[in-house]
Formats: structure tokens, C-alpha cells, sequence
């Protein structure tokens, strides 16, 4: 019998998290953390990024693409919120497409798309104190956008001149379903005002054509309506209710869901055919019958404190702004300093697969969705306030590369007294840091040329993690084989 031990491997070739869709606890049986990287493929590469929001200068397909020219307004020095509508001119048989900017400095700006510049212009002198929530719609047969916030109501609608409304209850979000306007107001918990008109000016007041609906129950206050399925739901601090609307006068409302944890009202978003929603304790979907939680993997993750939290959806993704707690010992970019949110989730709806962007403080998403155009616009609240940013997949945050994080959970079999690893081989892009962490200490290695790099080595251990770590664009890393005698 030889008295040499047989070298074993462990290579690690499929990256990517597997049976997401599976209610349990359910990461992949070695991947412990990721970050800035994406894993769909099987390989790590690198993942998400952000640039300066890039928009069309004309409507012709090979139109010049453009970015916001904000550095002109010198007085803008945050942007706390975006809008996009459009509105239809009879006379002139022309669709205007705008996009809305409302500034820390109270300012609301326009930029006309398809002007031939990125021109942004304070319009009309209107001021809020306070970003306002919008909603476009018809009205008279015009296209309507109203804008209301704790201060004011502003309704603008085609040929005229934006108006203010005053004496009406602050409404905290709005839609319409049925050609009825429904709206929750601040702090009326349990009651939802709606109006046959459609005129906004009306809510609050009961008449003719506006009246309220009492919800009843504990699930506190109404947060948020919308419509899903032809059907209105009204997502409240622990629950949804559902208004079943037969007309202006037979209205039926019927509780649908009890939470035991805060639903987040900002990060409730119809995408495709569920609504996504964060809760405390995670990430929810709801088909309009049933509400599933949907297991990440990360819900350890989730910090109690995000009331800061926003998501919008676009292409069956679900983007979510978000405070998550890494507990890795490091800080990434806006972490740095004051931050409200530190990680973009997005996650695909298909599958629950997803993707981390962690250091960067996202205020406002805007689904940029034309017939020229499909992206989803970002500001910020901290560290590129004044500037309007789009996702995409630079692994870059503007000009600075991101930080890339892989790390995995215990490799090791309970069953092995212990190995001496003797060879690692790692097929990957050049400049990757790899850690071997063992319960002997920890040994790292840089790869020195791009394809497969072989480190040769004596590490004896009973315990075995890895982490991966790269300040590159790129990323990548195809397999790693770790070659080992039991001893």
C-alpha cells in the first residue's frame, strides 16, 4: 500500500444560489454573503452599477443621448424626488413628455424631454416645503397631474397654468379606479375619501360627489391605496384591506391580510402580476389572494429601522432602497459618514434571485418607461445629492469602482478530523484578493495573471471558509479548486 494520501479537491464552480423559490431557509450550502457582485450565470462577475442618468435629446430612435443639466442651478444641492408624465395638446396634435424634479430647495423644476437639451427650468415659481406625492390622470378630458404635499395642493392640467388649492386634508397617496378618485389623508387611520368628480378639491368634504369609508379594525393607519387586478387595496401599518367598488354608492370592504410586523408603505409596488412589499421581517409578495413570504436568505439582514426604505419596479425587477446590516467589520462608501440607506436590492421576480449594491444611499427611484427609453432613474441623500443617477451594470458607483464581496459559510464536513490543503487554483480575473480562513488563521493570495492562477501551499485545518474581495471593475472568478490530503 502506498504510503502517500490521496489528494482530494473541492472545486467551487456554480456561484449562483440555488431553489430560491423554496419557502425555507434556503441560500446556497456555502454561500454566506455577497455584495457589488452578480452570481445569475453561475460565475461571480461584476455586478450592479451606477452612472449619470443619460436621457434622449429627440424623439428619432439614433437620437444624441444627454444628461441632466442640473450644475447649472447652483441653488440645487439635493433632489429629493422625480416625476415623470405626459400630456396631450389637441390643438397642436402634440404628446409633451416631462420629467418633474422637486429640489431641497423647495424648487419644482420641468425638463421638457425631446427638446434637443437638457435644459431643467424652475417652473412657474412653484415652491413645496415637503416633496409631494403626484397623480396623473384625466380630467375634463385633459391630461391632469396633482401634486400635494402637507403645505399645499397644486393641480396643472393641459392649456392652463398650475393652480393651488387650499383647505384640503393632506393627502398621503392617491388613484383612481372605476372613474373614482380615492385618496388616504394623514392622520385619519381607518378612512378613505373618494370622489365621483375627480376633482381633488372636493376631498375632505363631504357632498354630492365626495364621500368617506371607514375601514374599521386594528390594522392601523391606511397608508397607501392602489389598484391591482380591477380590484383596490388599501395597505395599511399591519394589513391590507380590500374595497370592492361597485359604484359611487356600494362600496364593500373586506380585511384581507393581518401582519405581525410594520409593512413599509413606501416599499409597496405593483410589479407584474404580484405586489412586493418590505415588512420588518422581510420581503413579501401578494397575488391578490395570498401573501407569501418570500425567503431571500438575508432577512437577518434587515434593520428594524427603515422607515426610509423606497422601491419602484420595472421589467418584472423589484428595486428596493434599504438599510441592511453587514456585520462584515467594514465600511463602504456612504457608510462613511450619515447615511438613511445603505444597500440596493434588486430583486427578479421570476426566480427571487437578487442582487446587492451595497455604499450607496438612495433617496427616490424613478421607472423611466418611453417608447425611446426603459431605465430606472436614482437620487440621492447623501454623497451625490445634486446629481440624478441610472442603474446599470458598470460595477461602478459614477467614477468610483465598488467594492466586491463574496464570502461562504463553513466548508468542511463535521465528519473530517482535519486536511492539509496543498494546492488552491483559482480561474479568475487578475488583482482578485482570496482569504483562506481557517481555525489556524488566515492566508491570503492575489491573482497575477488573468485565467487560472496556482497558489501551492501547506495549510493544515479543521475548519475552512473563503472570502473574496476585488476594488476592480472587473471581477470575475470562474472556479476555485481547493486540492487537499485528509490527515
Amino acid at each position: 500500500m502506498s504510503k502517500f494520501k490521496q489528494l482530494k479537491s473541492l472545486i467551487f464552480q456554480d456561484f449562483s444560489p440555488v431553489n430560491w423559490q423554496d419557502n425555507t431557509y434556503n441560500k446556497s450550502k456555502f454561500i454566506n454573503a455577497f455584495y457589488n457582485v452578480n452570481m445569475k450565470n453561475k460565475k461571480i462577475v461584476g455586478g450592479l452599477g451606477i452612472s449619470e442618468a443619460k436621457i434622449p435629446y429627440s424623439n428619432s430612435e439614433n437620437s444624441v443621448m444627454g444628461t441632466f443639466n442640473t450644475a447649472s442651478h447652483t441653488d440645487i444641492e439635493g433632489i429629493d424626488g422625480l416625476v415623470y408624465f405626459r400630456q396631450y395638446f389637441p390643438t397642436s396634435n402634440n404628446t409633451q413628455h416631462r420629467i418633474l424634479l422637486h429640489a431641497t430647495n423647495k424648487k419644482l423644476y420641468v425638463h421638457q424631454m425631446y427638446s434637443g437639451v437638457g435644459t431643467i427650468l424652475w417652473i412657474y415659481n412653484l415652491e413645496f416645503d415637503y416633496p409631494p406625492i403626484c397623480l396623473t390622470y384625466k380630467l375634463n378630458g385633459n391630461d391632469t397631474i396633482i401634486l400635494s404635499s402637507p403645505e399645499k395642493m397644486i393641480v396643472w392640467t393641459t392649456n392652463q397654468a398650475p393652480y393651488t388649492v387650499s383647505n384640503v386634508p393632506i393627502i398621503t397617496s392617491m388613484c383612481i379606479s372605476n372613474n373614482i378618485l380615492f385618496c388616504t389623508i394623514a392622520g385619519e387611520a381607518d378612512k378613505i375619501w373618494y370622489s365621483t368628480t375627480l376633482n381633488p378639491e372636493l376631498i375632505g368634504t363631504t357632498s354630492n360627489y365626495t364621500k368617506n369609508l371607514i375601514l374599521g379594525d386594528e390594522r392601523g393607519y391606511a397608508r397607501k391605496i392602489l389598484t391591482f387586478r380591477e380590484n383596490l387595496y388599501v395597505f395599511r401599518d399591519y394589513g391590507i384591506t380590500r374595497i370592492i367598488n361597485y359604484g359611487y354608492s356600494n362600496l364593500d370592504v373586506k380585511q384581507v391580510y393581518l401582519s405581525d410586523s410594520k409593512i413599509f408603505a413606501d416599499t409597496v409596488k405593483v410589479c407584474g402580476d404580484v405586489v412586493v412589499f418590505l415588512t420588518r421581517d422581510g420581503l413579501y409578495s401578494f397575488d391578490g389572494v395570498n401573501v407569501k413570504k418570500q425567503i431571500l436568505g438575508i432577512e437577518y439582514m434587515i434593520d428594524k429601522d427603515n422607515y426610509y426604505a423606497t422601491a419602484e419596479g420595472l421589467q418584472d425587477k423589484y428595486y428596493l432602497a434599504m438599510k441592511l446590516k453587514f456585520d462584515d467589520g467594514k465600511t463602504v462608501l456612504c457608510e462613511n459618514s450619515t447615511y438613511k440607506n445603505n444597500a440596493l436590492l434588486v430583486v427578479d421576480l421570476h426566480d427571487y434571485s437578487y442582487e446587492i449594491l451595497r455604499g450607496v444611499d438612495v433617496k427616490s427611484m424613478l421607472p423611466l418607461k418611453t417608447e425611446l427609453v426603459e431605465k430606472m432613474l436614482v437620487t440621492f441623500n447623501s454623497g451625490y445629492c445634486n446629481k440624478i443617477g441610472e442603474i446599470d451594470n458598470s460595477s461602478k458607483l459614477f467614477d468610483t469602482n465598488l467594492p466586491k464581496y463574496f464570502s461562504t459559510n463553513e466548508l468542511l464536513d463535521n465528519g473530517v478530523d482535519s486536511i492539509v490543503i496543498r494546492q488552491i487554483v483559482v480561474d479568475a480575473s487578475q488583482g482578485l484578493n482570496l482569504s483562506v480562513e481557517t481555525d489556524e488563521g488566515v492566508s491570503a493570495f492575489t491573482t497575477y495573471v488573468d485565467g487560472v492562477n496556482t497558489f501551492e501551499t501547506i495549510i493544515c485545518c479543521k475548519h475552512l471558509k473563503l472570502k473574496i474581495n476585488s476594488n476592480n471593475q472587473s471581477c470575475n472568478v470562474n472556479q476555485i479548486k481547493i486540492k487537499y490530503i485528509e490527515k
